[in-house]
């Protein structure tokens, strides 16, 4: 009776732990982020590169959207993060609670066309699923770069300018013969995210030595970003399933930064695409 009694509680004991450490394994679950680069649907003109664009209010592109929409919702995300300065929260989940009764008209801006149609198809009926997470008031800082370059470091100069033209062209060509969706394929691409993110490190050695023009305008970039990128993990919390929304000169750095958080798993968004 002894010995029988003595197993009783060495299982009760096991059972205890096993359920504890399963409950913190729940607990612990880490979040799962899907990283979504876009092209400006309704471009503002403030990127370095600047080019034509298709038009995603076309009857077409829109039967897309509203495809690619489904598809993604399917994610069961439960926080959409759009790129927009963080003191603009409140007005875009106003803006979404009045969609969600019909009062608001959508604009072509990609925060309305996939954040809040996600938002609306995944069921999140609080307002408080669309967050903000840019920080505009630190951009990047190239102004002493473009001014000592082409005086003391020709060559970047003229890589730099080569560069941007050639992405200008790429960009203009590609608009005017993919479809919507392998736009967006081309977005959240590796070796777009290369391209984009090597524009920094062309300039980066510019003023080595001396004042370090390339190297503190590139820092500056990436100050922006991981400020951002914070922002996104301030949200993306154990068991939350979220959505991030952003330009592709951004993503293409989120992409790496969440590769490398032990706290977070990527969701590769390309599948969800085509």
């Amino acid at each position: 009776m002894i010995k029988i009694k003595s197993m009783t509680i060495l299982l009760t004991v096991v059972v205890s732990l096993l359920s504890g450490a399963l409950a913190e394994s729940s607990a612990e679950k880490p979040a799962q982020v899907m990283v979504f680069g876009v092209f400006h649907f309704s471009n503002p003109g403030l990127d370095v590169v600047k080019s034509e664009q298709i038009d995603v209010m076309s009857e077409h592109n829109q039967t897309y959207l509203s495809e690619l929409v489904n598809r993604i919702a399917k994610f069961k995300p439960t926080h959409i993060l759009i790129e927009c300065d963080l003191e603009l929260t409140a007005r875009y989940q106003t803006d979404y609670a009045a969609y969600l009764k019909d009062q608001f008209t959508l604009s072509p801006n990609e925060n309305h066309q996939l954040g809040f149609r996600i938002a609306e198809v995944a069921g999140l009926t609080e307002p408080t699923a669309i967050e903000c997470y840019n920080e505009s008031e630190i951009g990047w800082n190239n102004k002493l770069l473009l001014e000592y370059m082409p005086e003391h470091d020709k060559a970047s100069d003229e890589a730099y300018r080569a560069l941007i033209a050639t992405v200008t062209q790429k960009i203009s060509h590609a608009h005017q013969t993919k479809s919507f969706a392998e736009l967006l394929m081309q977005s959240n691409s590796p070796e777009w995210d290369r391209l984009n993110k090597s524009l920094y490190l062309l300039t980066n050695s510019v003023g080595a030595g001396q004042n370090f023009a390339g190297a503190d305008a590139a820092a500056s970039w990436w100050h922006r970003n991981f400020r951002m990128y914070a922002n996104i993990q301030k949200v993306a919390k154990p068991a939350t399933r979220v959505v991030v929304i952003g330009g592709q000169g951004h993503t293409a750095i989120f992409r790496e930064m969440l590769a490398n958080d032990m706290h977070r798993q990527a969701v590769d968004v390309r599948p969800y695409i085509m």
